[in-house]
């Protein structure tokens, strides 16, 4: 069965970087600031789960959107890939009353469509549907929720369906260099770095998927989101009745260690018979509630701020030395983000590229910027900001994102405020601050044996290997 779903993966808005990072106290707002045009109603279930809703009757629609608290990050080390085979046997198990393909077709003749995905911190449930069919359609995906039809021979598939995936991942330069990198980082081993592999695959059992559900799935993990052709005042008593049948439970309680960084190291992943390299370089990042972060959000934009960015108009335009360039600076709330510049170029400009994107972030380091180059990231920042909350479910979204992560709602148009007052002296003291050329990883995916002459002048490289 193939039911395609529109998951928007939700970000932390990338910016910062710093060698030392301190994690930074709530940040509290004198005022409340109200979203805009989009009413929020909340309430939380005697089982403790949390609800938001907005009434938006333009189409007769309603979306669910669950976030279940704990996600990749709660995965025990040895058994990567449980979490993917926990979505797989929900997904493709259903009920008792509606067993597997029963279920499908159940769905399919609603035009429900139904999706789950495993992000690090959470799990993400999406469901579409009609608003006429949602007391009859509600029920059964909240038991294949609740109460799993697992069996052997779903347990046996999505096992092989991840294996599969695990034989594919390394087919693409830009994946393996994203991936790779973030565990240069963060280190292999760490909780931010284990990714599946086959030995992990195989040491999972079924008792180890029932155990995991059964932790994640509990009312105390729980925050939904409900938009759509529906009016609070109805729904609310049925709603929670319809949610009474998940377990009040223990919440997962996010406590995550300081990552081991070190820094300043290259290594190369011998991608053979390759005329191109994938280049991407950084280091650690910061916390999102960095008191710089609206700071840094602009001076990434200075940097790779579209056509009009120093990465784009020296390195692609001027120099040719790039097919594409972008940086990103990353600000967890829990961990330190990444910071990055990523790169793709041909075998022969891999060294010229490299010093170009250095010298780059030298410049903007020792000399900031002007202040026409900050109003202008500035304004690209404050025109996208339409985009972003144009619907009630991004604004949805974005609350739920909040509250996972137990922010202020309205910390989003605090960096609004916070953009606007940022000035040409606040960019180049934190480009000063937070950015460490010296302590650069250099991670570079392309052929081994072309690229060998052409990076000795750059020092020492090691190989990486793959898992």
């Amino acid at each position: 069965m193939k039911r395609m779903v529109l998951f928007m993966v939700l970000m932390a808005l990338g910016s910062c970087a710093t060698y030392a990072p301190k994690k930074y106290n709530e940040l509290k707002f004198d005022k409340d600031i109200s979203w805009p045009n989009y009413k929020i109603h909340s309430f939380v279930s005697k089982n403790k789960i949390k609800f938001f809703v907005i009434e938006d009757s333009e189409l007769p629609l309603i979306r669910i959107q669950m976030y279940v608290k704990g996600g990749r990050s709660v995965v025990p080390s040895g058994k990567e890939g449980l979490d993917f085979i926990l979505a797989q046997m929900i997904l493709n198990g259903g009920t008792k009353k509606y067993p597997e393909e029963q279920f499908n077709v159940f769905l399919e003749d609603r035009a429900v469509e139904f999706y789950i995905d495993f992000d690090f911190l959470n799990a993400v449930v999406n469901i579409d549907l009609l608003s006429k069919d949602f007391y009859e359609v509600m029920p059964v995906i909240l038991d294949s929720l609740a109460h799993p039809n697992f069996t052997k021979e779903n347990f046996e598939l999505a096992k092989k369906r991840l294996k599969s995936i695990i034989a594919r991942r390394n087919d693409n330069q830009e994946e393996i260099g994203h991936r790779e990198f973030k565990r240069i980082v963060y280190g292999k081993d760490s909780i931010y770095g284990r990714i599946p592999t086959y030995e992990s695959v195989d040491n999972i059992t079924m008792q180890d998927v029932l155990d995991f559900h059964k932790r994640l799935f509990v009312g105390s993990n729980l925050l939904v989101g409900i938009v759509g052709d529906l009016q609070v005042k109805d729904i609310k008593n049925r709603v929670l009745d319809l949610f009474s049948l998940f377990p009040k439970g223990q919440e997962v309680v996010f406590d995550f260690p300081e990552p081991p960084y070190n820094g300043g190291e290259k290594f190369i992943v011998d991608s053979k018979d390759s005329n191109q390299a994938f280049i991407i370089l950084g280091h650690l990042g910061d916390y999102r509630l960095n008191p710089d972060y609206g700071a840094l959000q602009v001076m990434n934009m200075v940097l790779s701020g579209g056509f009009s960015g120093r990465l784009f108009e020296n390195i692609r335009t001027r120099k040719g030395l790039a097919y594409s360039v972008y940086s990103h600076f990353g600000c967890e709330r829990y961990f330190p983000g990444i910071f990055f510049v990523a790169l793709k170029t041909k075998n022969s400009s891999v060294t010229d590229a490299i010093l170009a994107v250095i010298d780059e972030l030298k410049k903007i380091k020792e000399h900031g910027c002007s202040a026409k180059e900050v109003e202008d990231a500035k304004e690209q920042f404050l025109n996208s900001i339409v985009f972003r909350y144009d619907s009630p479910r991004k604004v949805m979204e974005r609350r739920l994102y909040y509250e996972l992560r137990d922010m202020d709602p309205n910390s989003f148009l605090k960096l609004i405020d916070d953009i606007k007052k940022v000035s040409e002296n606040d960019v180049s003291r934190v480009a000063k601050k937070y950015l460490d050329v010296d302590k650069l990883d250099i991670l570079v995916v392309g052929d081994k044996k072309q690229l060998e002459n052409e990076l000795k002048g750059l020092g020492n490289w090691r190989e990486w290997e793959l898992d």
